[in-house]
């Protein structure tokens, strides 16, 4: 259960998350926004997008967040 977890959620960034590096600026999901103290603050959501590899590192990078997407998607299971 734990590694479809941690696969989901890594796919799910992949798919949300756009990072320029000439404005050093991450566009992810506004889910972060809403439940911010839930991932630490901006500066654990910077921690969980380096961590998967989204960002270069975690100083001097901005945040920007989307407007969430309110699509049902039913086909976004998780194969390991």
């Amino acid at each position: 259960m734990d590694e479809q977890f941690a696969k989901g959620t890594s796919n799910y960034l992949k798919r949300t998350t756009e990072y320029d590096p000439k404005e050093k600026e991450a566009k992810v999901t506004t889910l972060f926004s809403w439940f911010r103290g839930d991932f630490g603050g901006t500066d654990g959501v910077k921690d969980i997008l380096k961590k998967e590899g989204l960002i270069p590192t975690t100083k001097g990078i901005d945040l920007d967040y989307k407007n969430y997407d309110w699509t049902l998607k039913l086909d976004n299971f998780v194969t390991l």
